[in-house]
């Protein structure tokens, strides 16, 4: 081989070494941020018409969209400690601030719209260490259909739903 290709080769080699890797331009899976999240009971906000035995309700559907949803690690209710300790937890906190009961028979005689049953929730994810808010915003959920206009304690359900739509976006 010549000295003229040897140099050639050499010079090649080097730069092709100083090269980033292939993979350099791809993002590489983004790590959670936060893996333990604790849902505490949402409240009622004074002068709104919400039947607080659907509270509870709010709470499992919560608690159940957000273990579907798989944004954390561990989904826990209030009082509940994680299978491992973690520093990066996040509380949610919620006060109804809107309530539309609608109505089933509505829905099933008129159509979706007619006997719609509708929640907002005003939600806030916290620090639990540093009581930083690290998201906060109104969410809503409702229900407009469903076997014979579908029950209307399902909107908690659709609200559940829409914030762990909000916590996979947001998170």
């Amino acid at each position: 081989m010549s000295a003229r290709r040897i140099a050639t080769l050499a010079f090649v080699a080097l730069a092709c070494a100083s090269l980033p890797p292939a993979s350099a331009g791809t993002k590489p899976a983004k790590a959670p941020k936060y893996e333990i999240v604790t849902i505490e009971p949402f409240t009622v906000q004074q002068g709104v018409d919400f039947p607080i035995d659907w509270l509870a309700t709010l709470q499992e559907e919560v608690t159940q969209q957000m273990t579907q949803a798989k944004v954390f690690r561990e989904t826990l209710r209030s009082g509940e400690k994680p299978s491992q300790p973690s520093p990066s937890q996040l509380t949610l906190t919620g006060v109804v601030t809107e309530f539309k009961a609608g109505s089933r028979t509505k829905r099933y005689m008129l159509g979706p719209i007619a006997g719609k049953t509708r929640i907002v929730a005003h939600i806030k994810f916290t620090e639990p260490e540093t009581g930083k808010v690290v998201f906060e915003n109104d969410v809503k959920g409702s229900i407009s259909g469903g076997f014979i206009g579908g029950e209307s304690i399902n909107a908690t359900r659709g609200l559940g739903k829409a914030i762990a739509g909000v916590a996979k976006k947001k998170l």
